[in-house]
């Protein structure tokens, strides 16, 4: 198809200190309409292109800026769309769709909304509100990129409430303070999480609002971690993550390890014999010492009853003759024996026997032999 040019001008410039024009027209206005243009470019009869005697341009099309992007100083730029790669600045009025922006910073950004007009609003960004509420359309596709979280400000322990929400700055808050925590205040949904550090010897009580791993209330030390997790906008389920040593063999035997953890070797040397010693005629038996006991005989002895029981508790303990093998064992009130009769303990000169025992309650301990073993 041939090309027909209406209008075919062409120019040279070639001074590089002179200032070019290809087009001026300069019109004096001493009265016209408002709507007056400086030039309107049609195509049966619709305008498609003009700029107002106030210098705003219109353009019924799109506008794509690939270069520097579009740069408004004066008194705006009206268009359906606009489309640029660079940033956009200066006073933009849409009167279609709103502006695209292919990139921006947020410099760039204040400055244009400094300017912009909404629906007729010379307000410009006073318009612009923070969404309080943003959602997602779908799932959130993270892209292989890392989420970073924040760590809000610290809470101090209330005896009583203690909001972690209450400052909604970060994902974890870490507790100070040594207070006894009944409740995690108010989250803004059912299903928000908070992790939470422990400073100090803080507790959290389990009860109707806080439900505690095992129903049981939790003695935080420092350093401890735990999740909070909202159930409700009122009730909470907590799992600690307690920063915990091992439990010593002593530990374990005297049933003080309450929130520590167990190595096998641990409790395998907590099976290890504890020395018993009978002193005027009398053996004093703390059971939180061991599990197995062992006496060896200088004399006449009772085994008293025993302090520090653990109902179930099971274990033994080996007494040993000396030489000369004479010395009797009596037994406190609070051992019972098969058909009520307590075993005689071998007299022979560095006879053993064995006496196996099981705690039924503190003032009932069942005792079994196995005598003079060799």
């Amino acid at each position: 198809m041939a090309t027909q040019n209406i209008f075919d001008l062409a120019d040279l410039w070639n001074d590089g200190g002179t200032t070019f024009t290809s087009i001026k027209m300069n019109t004096t206005d001493t009265a016209s309409d408002a709507a007056s243009l400086l030039i309107d470019l049609q195509i049966s009869a619709s305008s498609k292109f003009s700029v107002s005697k106030a210098g705003v341009l219109t353009i019924a099309g799109s506008f794509t800026g690939a270069g520097t992007g579009l740069t408004g100083t004066g008194a705006s730029f009206t268009a359906g769309s606009v489309t640029t790669n660079a940033n956009l600045t200066g006073e933009v009025t849409s009167v279609g769709n709103a502006a695209v922006l292919g990139s921006f910073d947020a410099s760039a950004l204040n400055t244009a909304l400094s300017d912009v007009t909404f629906s007729g609003n010379n307000t410009g960004d006073a318009d612009v509100v923070a969404d309080t509420t943003p959602q997602l359309g779908g799932f959130l596709d993270s892209n292989n990129k890392f989420i970073s979280n924040d760590q809000g400000a610290n809470i101090a322990s209330v005896a009583g409430d203690t909001d972690i929400w209450a400052n909604f700055d970060g994902n974890t808050v870490h507790i100070t303070g040594t207070n006894a925590i009944t409740d995690f205040g108010t989250p803004k949904v059912a299903g928000d999480s908070m992790w939470v550090i422990f400073d100090g010897a803080a507790s959290v009580v389990d009860s109707a609002t806080i439900t505690c791993v095992g129903n049981v209330n939790f003695q935080a030390a420092a350093n401890d971690m735990a999740l909070v997790y909202a159930l409700s906008a009122s009730t909470f389920l907590f799992i600690p993550f307690p920063n915990v040593p091992y439990a010593t063999s002593a530990e374990y035997r005297a049933n003080t390890a309450l929130v520590k953890l167990l190595e096998s070797n641990q409790v395998w040397d907590s099976m290890a014999e504890v020395q018993l010693t009978s002193s005027s005629n009398s053996v004093a038996w703390d059971m939180s010492l061991g599990i197995d006991f062992e006496i060896d005989l200088t004399e006449n002895t009772t085994i008293a009853n025993p302090s520090n029981t653990t109902v179930g508790k099971k274990g033994r303990f080996r007494i040993e003759q000396d030489a000369g093998g004479t010395n009797t064992v009596a037994w406190g009130t609070s051992f019972e024996f098969a058909s009520g009769s307590a075993p005689t303990a071998t007299v022979t000169g560095d006879a053993e026997d064995i006496f196996y025992y099981d705690v039924i309650t503190s003032t009932r301990i069942l005792v079994s032999a196995i005598l003079d073993i060799s």
